[in-house]
């Protein structure tokens, strides 16, 4: 029969073993997008997403690659269909003394814009967040992110990027400064 030392040895060996398997298994994979570090978050099938976080800004991007230019329209179209339509003015669900209709101010009101890259479509809208990286936040006193949520189809990889960046409002100038900087030549992998 064993004793309890050999066992004791024997799970504290085990034990090490799992841990050496659980750390060298979850490595995470950083990249560079447009001058920010992103960490690999998940992959599946055809699909990434990258993110980098900090304090003041939040970059989230997911990536479709093997897409076709058609799909890729189709894509972009369905999005923009169902982000304008949020901001559409609508009949309150409770109509009452003080509100009939619910609508956002057009100065808080997401902005579309669309510009050609080489080999590349990029369309972007552009607009307010909350405190919890809701775009579309369209009361001044909530507003804590000014924001960019952007669509970008690279014909030269097949590859569709679908992005958000989330900068604090007092550092609005990464805005411009990513869109300046965005392009095709990347290189993300997918493990």
């Amino acid at each position: 029969m064993p004793s309890f030392k050999s066992i004791s040895i024997l799970v504290i060996v085990l034990l090490c073993a799992v841990t050496v398997f659980l750390l060298s298994s979850n490595k995470t994979t950083v990249s560079e997008l447009w001058g920010y570090p992103v960490t690999l978050q998940f992959t599946h099938q055809n699909i990434a997403q990258y993110t980098k976080q900090t304090r003041s800004f939040r970059l989230q991007v997911s990536r479709i690659h093997n897409i076709d230019k058609d799909e890729a329209t189709q894509l972009t179209r369905e999005k923009i269909f169902q982000f304008s339509s949020l901001f559409e003015k609508q009949r309150a669900g409770y109509v009452g003394q003080q509100t009939d209709f619910i609508e956002c101010d057009d100065k808080f009101r997401p902005v579309l814009e669309e510009k050609t890259l080489d080999s590349a479509e990029l369309v972007y809208f552009s607009g307010y967040a909350n405190e919890r990286y809701v775009p579309g936040e369209c009361d001044e006193q909530q507003i804590r992110y000014s924001y960019i949520n952007f669509l970008l189809y690279c014909k030269n990889k097949n590859t569709f990027l679908d992005g958000e960046l989330f900068v604090e409002t007092k550092n609005t100038d990464r805005i411009p400064a990513l869109l300046s900087n965005m392009n095709c030549h990347f290189d993300l992998p997918s493990k």
